[in-house]
């Protein structure tokens, strides 16, 4: 977990947890365009500095909320990207554990617009087949096997549990294990009861619904993994769908780079991504007056 300390004294914790921690360790997994990076860490006398993607369009969960569901077409082409960023991350090994529309942001504003998955506070770098047991992520989209007391131990699976949750929040507006009691909420995610009865459902395709049935199963051994994903019928058989991420995640890798510094202290929530460009004289004073501005190591270093 990344710590982000306000206190100047604890600036070598926070350089120690950037430099060996999840976050460096995840920089390794990058170059995707469905994932944001960090491009730099840059320490400076009284400051740390975090050079990120910048992404204009904001998150995911506010262009959901703004609109009170996404049609099914922008569902679909969002859903895509992200789960071309899940096999990605998975393929390296990194299983991100807390995947929520909060932290999948839009590069743009644009309707078709890049994808990029982030917040990588409680990701895990581990082996393809090892079990993982730490108990985290956001209880509304985390696993079933997430909550068995008795067995807490599981896979990048839970990601695509999450995935699944996703999906059906962008069709729908709302999320499919929901109650006010959190106790009540555990038993609808334990036993994996949803429903498609909405009036919001009856536009939605019948491949979309099978899809989300094969994310949203209890058992992880039965549940789909991000290349059955891919494979599924509601992407594979959409060729404008397909052709139009294309263009989209070609014109992101072609495009200018262009990062967002960031500060640290006092502008950052912990786990939580960046959202707000150092675009003040004075912070950028700061950073062009730093006496020894240095590249924090990563994993790889």
């Amino acid at each position: 977990m990344v710590l982000y300390p306000c206190e100047l004294s604890s600036k070598y914790t926070l350089t120690k947890k950037l430099g060996e921690g999840n976050y460096g360790e995840v920089r390794l997994a990058y170059k995707q365009p469905c994932i944001v990076r960090l491009w730099d860490v840059i320490e400076a006398e009284d400051r740390i500095f975090l050079v990120m993607d910048i992404a204009e369009g904001g998150e995911l969960f506010d262009r959901i909320t703004g609109t009170g569901h996404l049609q099914e077409s922008v569902s679909k082409l969002y859903c895509y990207q992200l789960a071309l960023a899940i096999e990605h991350l998975h393929q390296q090994g990194i299983t991100h554990r807390d995947i929520k529309p909060e932290n999948i942001l839009l590069a743009t504003e644009d309707v078709r617009s890049c994808v990029k998955l982030s917040d990588f506070g409680l990701s895990k770098l581990t082996a393809d087949a090892s079990m993982m047991s730490t108990f985290c992520g956001t209880q509304m989209y985390i696993a079933p096997e997430l909550l068995d007391i008795n067995q807490r131990a599981y896979t990048n699976k839970v990601d695509l549990w999450s995935f699944g949750v996703v999906v059906f929040v962008c069709l729908a507006g709302y999320p499919p294990f929901y109650d006010s009691d959190q106790h009540k909420q555990r038993y609808l995610i334990r036993s994996g009861i949803f429903s498609f009865k909405r009036p919001v459902w009856t536009n939605v395709s019948a491949e979309a619904k099978d899809l989300i049935t094969k994310l949203l199963v209890v058992n992880p051994d039965e549940r789909y993994d991000a290349q059955q994903t891919l494979q599924h019928p509601w992407f594979k058989n959409d060729a404008v769908m397909l052709q139009a991420a294309a263009e989209i995640l070609k014109n992101e890798e072609e495009g200018t780079e262009s990062p967002c510094c960031v500060e640290a202290p006092e502008t950052v929530q912990a786990n939580g991504h960046l959202k707000r460009p150092l675009t003040s004289p004075e912070t950028r004073r700061r950073v062009q007056e730093a006496k020894t501005p240095r590249l924090l190591p990563t994993a790889a270093q």
